[in-house]
């Protein structure tokens, strides 16, 4: 399927969403369909899937012999449920603008499939047209409705809150038509500051798939937040640093913009190796790194650790890797990276080096899961879902299992919590599964995912190297 068919599907995908004059509900077992209202059209800048009306129901509990409660740590008091739940999900896409019918970009597009020559004009669609977080959206919604049995309504509204737009995503949260319980969304700082404040005022739990920096919410807000931050990447790599023998060299190469994380990362390697030398290799531009010769870090008689504690796209590290490559005289070494970098990258130096990356997620291409996904994904929704589909699925089973297993109020639950789904590592705090409840309530109000893979590659797949296997 080409770029621009897909970018039609999506499109469908959401005028399905779109174009109902009633919102749906997600709920399980799956009632008849709801009437529409055939005179009455949602506005385009909103996807809703909202029920006409819900009845009115006592909330549930489980029975005393139901395997969920097997989920409750001994001692944690009993977890309260609701009839119906409010998830609000905010996408960090583009407004549509003001009077913009359906039909007039359908026909846009089809001129764009049928002349593929109009590069201004798909710039211009693809501002409003964002495929990832659509992606995210179906992917979302399929999660939902692919959840087993459930005994509760889930009323899902979707807003599209602007591209890191604070007014905008301000006004979006204005039309918003109900009280949420559970809040998903936040792609940048300044979203999560105003998705932040709003949760607090709804006394709605935030839930943050995608920002990875610091991030400190209202004092009497909710955050969940997948992403871990940087002194959890640190703890794995320091943790590995572990194997280091008694002669083993250590150095941390390094640009301008790593400087403060450098500071970091030396005091704690301090202080977990008080005695060990702190080597460092700085470079300040591109053309210093052709030009350098590793060859006199490498030993017969010792192993060089290398930690280039770079993320993603980072210019420098191609040049670093093949740099390492071309002058390594034993295979006495090892480089550490910091979070997974791009797939090219990956492809080349993967098969050359020993190389090991952190990571809170699990390349999952091949894995049975995620197999799994793609073929039910491919039957409801007729194309095959990227990872902007899956992280939509994982999400929306992230939320509906809490909401089984605790309700609402599940970030308190989260730390007693032995959790294993998907891809993700997740571990959202020290305590065993089995702990003592003396620290029930009293978590943090951005409550990180603290789980995070060490992977290397061997044989053509990804392993884990410290004892954390996702679900195959």
């Amino acid at each position: 399927m080409s770029g621009n068919k897909f970018l039609l599907f999506v499109l469908s995908s959401a005028i399905l969403l779109v174009a109902c004059g009633t919102p749906r509900t997600v709920t399980k077992p799956t009632p008849p369909p709801l009437p529409l209202e055939e005179d009455k059209k949602a506005s385009i800048d909103t996807v809703h899937l909202e029920a006409k009306s819900i009845d009115d129901k006592p909330p549930f509990i489980y029975p005393e012999d139901s395997p969920y409660r097997e989920r409750i740590a001994e001692g944690l008091p009993t977890p309260e449920f609701l009839s119906s739940y409010n998830i609000l999900l905010v996408l960090p896409m583009q407004d549509w603008p003001a009077g913009f019918e359906i039909e007039d970009l359908l026909e846009e597009i089809e001129e764009l499939i049928e002349e593929e020559d109009e590069p201004e004009e798909e710039m211009r669609l693809g501002d409003y047209i964002n495929k990832e977080m659509i992606g995210f959206l179906n992917g979302f919604e399929f999660g939902l409705r692919s959840m087993a049995e459930v005994p509760f309504q889930i009323v899902l509204e979707v807003v599209a809150g602007g591209n890191n737009k604070p007014a905008e995503l301000e006004r979006a949260l204005q039309k918003v038509k109900f009280d949420p319980h559970i809040i998903v969304g936040g792609s940048t700082r300044n979203e999560l500051e105003i998705l932040s404040a709003f949760s607090e005022k709804k006394d709605a739990v935030l839930v943050n798939p995608w920002f990875t920096g610091q991030f400190s919410p209202e004092s009497n807000a909710q955050l969940v937040s997948f992403q871990p931050d940087i002194m959890a990447h640190f703890e794995t790599v320091l943790d590995h640093l572990n194997r280091m023998e008694q002669e083993d060299e250590f150095f941390i190469i390094y640009s301008p913009r790593e400087r403060n994380r450098v500071d970091q990362f030396k005091e704690l390697f301090f202080n977990r190796f008080p005695d060990r030398n702190f080597g460092e290799i700085y470079f300040q531009a591109d053309e210093d790194i052709l030009e350098f010769d590793f060859e006199e870090y490498f030993s017969e008689e010792s192993k060089v650790w290398f930690f280039i504690p770079m993320t993603r796209n980072h210019p420098f590290i191609h040049p670093i890797l093949r740099a390492i490559d071309l002058t390594k005289t034993t295979p006495h070494y090892e480089v550490i990276g910091l979070t997974l970098w791009d797939r090219d990258i990956h492809l080349e130096f993967h098969q050359k080096l020993n190389l090991v990356n952190t990571s809170p997620q699990f390349p999952v291409a091949g894995n049975k899961e995620y197999r799994a996904f793609h073929l039910a994904f491919f039957e409801k929704m007729n194309y095959i879902g990227g990872i902007n589909e899956y992280l939509g699925n994982i999400t929306a089973a992230f939320v509906g299992s809490n909401l089984i297993a605790y309700g609402h109020r599940f970030p308190f639950y989260l730390p007693f919590s032995d959790m294993q789904m998907g891809h993700f590592f997740w571990q959202f705090a020290d305590q065993e599964p089995d702990a003592p409840p003396a620290a029930f309530g009293n978590i943090p109000a951005n409550l990180r995912n603290r789980g995070i893979f060490l992977l290397s590659f061997e044989d053509g797949k990804f392993k884990t190297l410290n004892n954390q296997e996702p679900i195959d």
